[in-house]
This record gives C-alpha cells, structure tokens and sequence, in this order.
C-alpha cells in the first residue's frame, strides 16, 4: 500500500496552484469537508475501525451521605471520598476571563476529553467538564475567573453515577470538593435526606471523542454479545428504576455528555469491578495544523480534486467591479468529476478489506448462551425473539 506525505500545508498549496487568491482558511475548511464527506459516504471504514474497554469499577458505599433541598452539594459521613487522585495540578497563568478557554496546566497527567475537572479549590471553586485536549493544553467552559496557580484536581470518583435506591434519579458527580463532599451534575429536587446509603458507580460511558458508531459489544464473562443502539423507552419499559442486577445485557442510547460527546448507559448496572470490550469506527479529526495528514487509506489527490472544485466555485473578487480570474465553474465540474471517480475507487478498496477483515451479522444471537440462560430470561424476550 502507498505511505502519502501529504500534509495540510502541502495539500493547501496544491488547491492555489489552481486557485491562487482562495484564502487558506477557505482551503483548509474546503478539506476538512470533503475528508467529512468521504468518511460519511460509509457506514465505517476498515482502517478506522477500533477497539476499546468499557471498564468500570467496584461500586463505592463507604458511609451515608445527606441531601439537601435545591442544592447540587452532597454531604458525606464516614466516606473518605479520594479528592486529587487521578490530577493533581495547577494552571500557572490562571483565568483570566469567562468563557470556552483553551488553558495550559502545569501537569496533562490524567486529564482527558469527558473528564471532570475540580478548579480553584481554595479560591472561587467550580467543576468543569473538559471539551478537548492536546498533549499540553485543554479546552473547558469557565464561568468564574482563577488566579494564577489556582488548582487544579481531579478525584476517581467524578464522572460516576450517584445511586440511592429505586425511587430516586440517577445522579453524575461532576467533582469531590472533599474527603466528606462532592458536588452533583442536577439538584436534589425533593425534601432533605438525611443518612442515607447510595452507591457511586459506572453507569454511563462516553467511548471515545471521535466515535462515529458503535460495530459491535461482548462481554467475556458470559460469553456473548450484548445488545446495543435500544432506545431509552425499550429500557424504561423493562427496568424503570434501574433495579435489575446480573451480567450485562446492553448498552442502551443515554444522551450527549457535557463535553458532546454521546453517552451509552451499561444495563444492568454493574456494582463489582468489570469489563467490557466493544469494536467501533472513528470519525478522522479535522486538520488544523499546517503538519496534520488526511486518512492515509484514502489518496490525498482525490481530496484535493473536492477542494479544488469547492474553490473554482466560489467569487474571490474585491469589489463587484473587478472580477475573479481564477473563478472558473466549468472547470470546477471536471475536478468534480475526478473527485467522484477516486471516491468511488477508495469505496471499492474499503469493501474488499472489509470482506478479509472484518464481517457483520445481521443475527446478533448466532452463538446462543444455552438453554438455560433462555429459560431464565424468558421474560425479557419481545414477541420477535429479541430483548
């Protein structure tokens, strides 16, 4: 197989050979849609095809914790809840203005997209969900400004669901603002609560930033696929208040996270450690920088050809007077044209890996889990067989 060089500069300085005033910024947006589009054109692709672990830990139940009227603060007795020990760290040139900010901490160490991050905890303190990282840097909304220095950390506990039996919601925890406190992604709506037992645990999952859709789910402790993409409605119509226990059976549509990324909840929902590995497609990240490369499984030149003929199209003219001699539509078909003929061969290639790499069932339940495992659910099946 080829190894491309491409690069976002070089491909950007391919597109002005044949349109010498496009502005980069329309290029480099011109690529970034056509990579879209070609990602798009299938359900997945074998190269971007990826797998994962849906791990989830032994649920915490140190204690009793006390809720009160309207607030997002819970309370703890005897909880000893871990505050810093996944980041500990701090932003040296602080906050110094509200808003979606790119912020650069003393220490990446621990900190990920859908992650929750506790800031300036002996300041003006706030819990925020982070939108997106590089290795130095990340993104958050701030809704207070910080000092410089101001902390920065991060507890185990945060992201996990707060359980308090079957007439209540389920609850995220954004942040642990103590060994005896931690704070609620909603309000507790009803009256006070005083003493009571819960349970901290996994329940929902964000897979991956760049997730495009989930192929496939197992669980190795039963030996068998779980279902997944059900409707929160195929759920609340089996368990409502979340009471059944066992092994998995699957992974139901939740919602998006505070980051936007698209939430999955595990069903039933584990209290003892686990595992679930699972198979899905990734989107290709946007290009941005001048070094960052188009999906090396596809020809650069094929790209370039959708870019070329998204900038013969457009009227780069300073004054309606003057006009553009590079604007070209005629032109801009032919470069269509060749666009449409190299996607089409980078299907065909696609197809052919996905016929020796990877194949799907249309019968999830091909390798059934026996007999007995049938006759115990027997209750659970839909008039068509299914959950």
């Amino acid at each position: 197989m080829a190894v491309y060089t491409d690069t976002l500069a070089s491909m950007t300085g391919r597109v002005r050979q044949a349109k010498a005033n496009a502005a980069p910024t329309a290029i480099r947006d011109f690529l970034n849609d056509r990579i879209r589009y070609l990602i798009d054109s299938q359900p997945f692709w074998a190269d971007l095809v990826s797998r994962g672990v849906l791990s989830m830990p032994a649920a915490y139940v140190a204690g009793t914790i006390t809720l009160t009227s309207g607030s997002v603060t819970v309370t703890g007795a005897g909880t000893s809840w871990p505050v810093a020990d996944v980041s500990n760290t701090n932003i040296p040139l602080g906050i110094s203005e509200k808003g979606i900010l790119t912020v650069a901490p003393a220490s990446m160490a621990g900190i990920s997209t859908d992650s929750f991050l506790y800031i300036d905890a002996g300041g003006t303190p706030e819990a925020v969900a982070v939108l997106e990282t590089t290795p130095t840097t990340f993104a958050a909304r701030f809704t207070s400004v910080h000092n410089q220095n101001c902390t920065v950390t991060q507890s185990s506990l945060a992201g996990l669901q707060l359980k308090l039996g079957a007439t209540y919601p389920v609850f995220t925890v954004r942040a642990v603002h103590s060994t005896t406190e931690l704070e609620m992604d909603m309000a507790w709506g009803t009256t006070t609560l005083t003493g009571a037992a819960y349970q901290l645990l996994k329940c929902y999952f964000s897979i991956a930033p760049d997730l495009k859709d989930i192929l496939n789910v197992w669980d190795p402790a039963q030996g068998r696929p779980l279902l997944f993409h059900k409707p929160q409605d195929w759920l609340n119509v089996r368990d409502p208040q979340r009471q059944s226990t066992g092994f998995p059976m699957a992974l139901v549509d939740h919602s998006p996270s505070e980051s936007g990324s698209m939430q999955y909840e595990l069903w039933p929902h584990q209290p003892i450690a686990y595992q679930i590995p699972i198979l899905y497609a990734r989107q290709w990240p946007l290009l941005k920088n001048p070094t960052d490369r188009p999906p090396w499984f596809i020809s650069p030149s094929v790209i370039i050809d959708g870019a070329i003929a998204d900038a013969l199209r457009i009227r780069n003219s300073a004054t309606a007077e003057m006009p553009d001699p590079y604007f070209d539509p005629k032109n801009a078909q032919t470069y269509e044209a060749k666009f449409q003929a190299g996607m089409q061969a980078a299907l065909n290639i696609n197809e052919s890996k996905m016929l020796t790499v990877y194949q799907t069932y249309s019968d999830m339940w091909s390798a059934s889990p026996g007999g007995s495992y049938w006759q115990s659910h027997v209750s659970d099946l839909d008039s068509d067989g299914s959950y």
